[in-house]
């Protein structure tokens, strides 16, 4: 009876202890959203003390949790700078190496005029080597570039897997360019918004985003001096962006999206292959975020210096799946069948649509191949605006800009 006795207040204990540790955390969730009804709603100070007491306990700990994030994120890019430093000085060693390797490798065949002709073809290694090499960072918003150098490539795809707007393959000689290593993140996106005053601003009179930018004092669309990513979100790929948002980011900081020529040449480098990393089906979390649903949107997405193992030839990140990318070019189903060596941009509007590239989170493998093109309209207007929701994109600017 004693050891009944004991076992049973034992269990009363613990019962009580967990009673409390969630009542704890009932009432730390309730002071946070307090203290973001009261910004939200702009109210008076309250008339209980108790009330405003826990008002400004809940501000205080939302603004200490936004701190934390913004902490967490300049350390990442700190961290992530400092092992971008020390990868570069180990390829400036095999840099050299590399060149001298080319010097003795390339014949000298004098003839009548006297030039040096090269007998070898630059092979994808060394292009990707010139890619770090060149690299650089961007200073209005910490973004790394990488050079890509241009050349002929074949664009487009055939066989069962293409689809129409695919065909047929066609040689493109692209220009020289550099394109951002990584996809524009939330937190980026929010300071650009904070900059322009607004979720309009530069972006033609249409929303520039839709949701995604959420921040810790409610949606965009409701207030218009303050974006702030949630926490723990900053370091994710903005998405719900406007073709017009995108634009007008890369055009506030000096660049411009890539065109579709050079989006698939530098996810798919010079050897046609299906998908930034070869031409193995992508593996879940491995390489690409793919196949999920709206409802999965907390596991759909990681940062955006994510998957390493993705890269594309040139080490682009997250050209497949996560999210998929605007580019400048009008839609135009049709356009390959011009066999245009060009690399400019499509001006056709007459779909009304953009191009998207690369298939989001939300597609199947077979949308993430470098030769798959998407479409949308260039506004978040559409009765199912949820199409959105997986759409962000990088920067381009020309390599003698």
């Amino acid at each position: 009876m004693q050891a009944n006795a004991a076992a049973e207040e034992s269990a009363r204990i613990a019962a009580e202890s967990e009673a409390a540790v969630t009542q704890s955390a009932f009432e730390a969730q309730i002071i946070a959203i307090t203290a973001e009804a009261v910004a939200l709603a702009g109210t008076a100070q309250s008339e209980e003390a108790s009330l405003s007491n826990a008002t400004a306990t809940g501000e205080a700990v939302m603004q200490q949790t936004v701190a934390a994030e913004r902490a967490v994120e300049q350390n990442r890019v700190t961290s992530t700078a400092v092992a971008a430093t020390a990868t570069a000085n180990f390829e400036n060693a095999v840099a050299t190496a590399t060149q001298g390797a080319r010097a003795s490798a390339t014949a000298t065949n004098s003839g009548s005029s006297g030039t040096t002709q090269p007998t070898v073809t630059p092979d994808q290694a060394a292009l990707s080597l010139d890619a770090q090499l060149k690299a650089f960072v961007r200073e209005e918003d910490n973004m790394p570039m990488l050079f890509i150098s241009g050349g002929p490539f074949l664009m487009g795809a055939s066989g069962e897997l293409s689809n129409l707007d695919e065909q047929p393959p066609h040689e493109v000689i692209v220009p020289s360019f550099y394109l951002d290593k990584f996809e524009v993140s939330i937190q980026q996106y929010a300071d650009f918004l904070n900059r322009q005053g607004g979720n309009r601003g530069m972006c033609a009179g249409f929303d520039c985003v839709k949701t995604q930018v959420d921040t810790a004092m409610g949606e965009p669309a409701q207030q218009f001096w303050l974006f702030e990513p949630r926490p723990g979100s900053g370091s994710f790929p903005i998405t719900w962006v406007s073709w017009y948002g995108a634009d007008a980011y890369c055009h506030s900081i000096g660049r411009r999206l890539p065109t579709e020529t050079e989006w698939e040449y530098a996810a798919k480098g010079l050897d046609g292959r299906l998908y930034p990393w070869g031409n193995t089906p992508p593996v879940p979390n491995e390489n690409a975020m793919f196949g999920y649903q709206l409802r999965d949107f907390q596991r759909g997405f990681k940062p955006v210096d994510a998957l390493p193992a993705g890269v594309s030839p040139f080490g682009i990140f997250g050209m497949a799946g996560g999210a998929a990318e605007w580019v400048s070019d009008w839609y135009q189903a049709d356009y390959y069948n011009t066999q245009s060596t060009s690399s400019l941009p499509n001006d056709n509007n007459a779909s009304g649509e953009n191009s998207v590239r690369g298939g989001s989170w939300l597609d199947p493998a077979t949308e993430l191949r470098v030769s798959n093109r998407g479409h949308l309209p260039p506004a978040v207007q559409t009765v199912d605006d949820t199409v959105y929701a997986g759409v962000g994109f990088r920067c381009a600017q020309d390599a003698n800009n």
